[in-house]
């Protein structure tokens, strides 16, 4: 239950910005992409980060946040602490919580070429995944 608290009120707080612009915080980017199709998936999602890298070289996080006709989706990455996060969280609150370590730009590459987050240089690491 401790986890379930900071994912809600991280995503309200990416859920209350009204602009579509780049936010910058320090080290940290986000962007608000609006309304995405529930089809937005992997390989747009990496795309669209690594777009957002690239705009903004040097910082350590970098986030990106759309809503969808199910959900409210939150794909970013901390390149400091090496890991990717994938949140989606439907209107009842509940959701899923991906996370990869390690290989953060390899996965992402591999990604927006239409292969998987789980692929690193050093064969297949999967993610881990919760619900609540």
């Amino acid at each position: 239950m401790r986890r379930v608290i900071p994912i809600i009120l991280f995503l309200a707080f990416c859920i209350s910005s009204n602009s579509a612009a780049d936010v910058k915080q320090n080290d940290h980017i986000k962007q608000d992409l609006g309304y995405q199709s529930h089809a937005f998936g992997s390989q747009r999602q990496a795309i669209t980060l690594i777009d957002l890298i690239k705009k903004h070289p040097g910082k350590n996080d970098y986030q990106i946040f759309y809503k969808t006709d199910r959900d409210v989706v939150v794909f970013g990455c901390n390149l400091k602490k090496n890991v990717i996060i994938r949140i989606h969280q439907d209107a009842t609150g509940h959701g899923t919580q991906e996370m990869w370590s390690g290989y953060i730009m390899d996965r992402l590459n591999n990604a927006a070429g239409g292969g998987s987050l789980n692929n690193t240089p050093t064969g297949k690491i999967m993610g881990i995944h919760q619900s609540f």
